[in-house]
């Protein structure tokens, strides 16, 4: 799904065994460095190198030096200035790395902004928004815009052996945002090198430099905090050819797999090519590059890309890795001390802390209701089993009596046909006249069940007479013995 993912990370836990094995690979000489993005789309590459801000590179570099002397100061070499202009998120050569792989790991499971996500939509139909002026379709687009997803993020893991912030290869390669501009020669590029550079390099060396290396891995000093707080290091690009810029004076290349398919060169390609340019900084499109050096060029970017690994964080597990990251003491809190990074973090701790104390009164309230009801429904249970076994001791009582009753009343007119149980059954519908009587037609009630039981008799061959007699018995014993309440 993901050109050089070696693996879908979902929890801290994953991560670090990861991690541990990319170490027991790894010998002394050489560190693992890593970089975290928060979303996969995006390329491996330094702020400089997009949106067409290469153009005027050195321009930012010195106006801000112009506008803010002041900060500046204590910043001697063009990497310390480089360092503090990436601090304040002005476009640079510089890329942004840790040692720290869970540092990495807490910038690529940031939610990706809206903002990005609007650009990113705009730019696929500039034409459409810069044209368009129906303002309910724009503001249907927005809604939509609005429920856009979050994205997968990714950490990119790589070996290199990293160089002090006073190497001469830093310092040459620093020098690119300051003095190479558009139209420059090499000769007089080197020139001002070594105007501004403290080491006394001669044109070779610094040909050399800017040919051996397209970019080098730099440890910071840790007198910024930021830095400190999150194990911080850099990526300082250097200059290659890209035959999508109109000419030859910057690297718009990475040291490893870039997702952009106008990235053509790589390391050694581009000393080849400098050689056959005689290191004249050369317009795009060059007729001198002929079809075997785009072969040879496609090849060591195949080659390169073999260099570095990533692992995808899925956009559903990257909140619950926050969390993870947050109890082990990585967090806005930590990585970044500047005073409005830590009102953020505060902020966002009470609101998820008022949203858990509310969630917590919302479930609180629902066990206790739950709790009432159930309490509510046993007591009503406990109560209709006492009254059911009230009602079945009644029963049970009444039955023996019903059964005396009918017994004796049976043998003394001599029919002995059927049993007292046999009638029990008989009678058992018009028995109900009895067990919930109606006290304002109880005696209609009492007339009615006697006639029932004076039919039974009869059709069963007893007089009229025998039979009225046992049927007003019944009823009466029935009424004596309390098998109804008496009114």
């Amino acid at each position: 799904m993901y050109e050089n993912c070696i693996g879908v990370i979902g929890s801290v836990q994953d991560f670090i065994w990861e991690i541990k094995l990319l170490n027991m690979g790894t010998d002394t000489e050489h560190q693992l460095f890593y970089r975290g993005q928060n979303d996969t789309s995006f390329d491996l590459a330094p702020s400089v190198f997009r949106d067409g801000r290469l153009d005027y590179e050195s321009k930012i570099f010195s106006e801000i030096l112009v506008n803010c002397p002041e900060e500046f100061i204590s910043h001697k070499t063009p990497f310390e200035k480089l360092t503090k202009m990436q601090h304040y998120e002005l476009p640079t050569r510089l890329l942004d790395i840790t040692s720290n792989p869970l540092v990495a790991l807490y910038f690529a499971c940031q939610p990706r902004s809206i903002q990005v996500k609007l650009k990113d939509i705009i730019e696929q139909d500039e034409e459409w928004y810069r044209e368009n002026t129906d303002l309910e379709e724009l503001k249907n687009r927005l809604e939509e815009c609005s429920k856009l997803e979050d994205a997968d993020g990714e950490v990119f893991v790589w070996i290199d052996t990293p160089l002090s912030p006073d190497d001469p290869k830093v310092n040459v390669l620093s020098e690119l945002a300051r003095s190479c501009k558009k139209g420059s020669q090499l000769d007089s590029f080197t020139n001002e090198i070594n105007r501004f550079t403290i080491e006394n390099l001669t044109e070779e060396e610094v040909k050399s430099i800017l040919q051996d290396f397209s970019y080098v891995t730099v440890v910071s000093s840790l007198d910024n905090n930021r830095i400190k707080r999150q194990s911080g290091a850099f990526i300082l690009f250097g200059m290659v050819y890209n035959n999508f810029e109109s000419d030859l004076y910057s690297n718009k290349n990475v040291p490893f797999h870039i997702k952009k398919k106008n990235i053509e060169l790589t390391i050694n390609a581009r000393n080849a090519l400098l050689e056959k340019l005689k290191f004249q900084i050369a317009e795009e499109n060059d007729e001198d590059i002929d079809e075997g050096m785009k072969e040879y060029i496609n090849k060591q970017n195949k080659l390169l890309a073999d260099k570095i690994h990533s692992y995808v964080i899925p956009k559903e597990r990257k909140k619950y890795i926050l969390e993870e990251l947050d109890k082990l003491g990585i967090s806005q809190k930590t990585l970044f001390p500047e005073i409005d990074h830590q009102a953020k973090y505060i902020i966002n701790s009470l609101d998820k802390k008022s949203v858990i104390a509310k969630e917590y009164d919302v479930l609180k309230s629902e066990i206790e209701e739950i709790k009432e009801n159930k309490e509510k429904h046993i007591e009503e249970q406990i109560s209709n089993l006492e009254q059911k076994k009230e009602l079945d001791k009644t029963i049970r009582a009444s039955v023996t009596k019903y059964d005396t009753v009918i017994e004796k009343v049976c043998t003394s007119i001599g029919y002995n046909r059927t049993t007292s149980k046999q009638v029990q059954k008989d009678f058992a519908n018009a028995s109900e006249l009895f067990s919930a009587p109606d006290w304002y037609i109880f005696d209609s009630q009492k007339a009615t069940y006697r006639l029932f039981i004076k039919k039974y008799f009869i059709n069963d061959g007893i007089s009229a007479g025998e039979a009225e007699k046992a049927a007003t018995q019944i009823v009466e014993k029935l009424s004596e013995l309390k098998f109804v309440k008496a009114r």
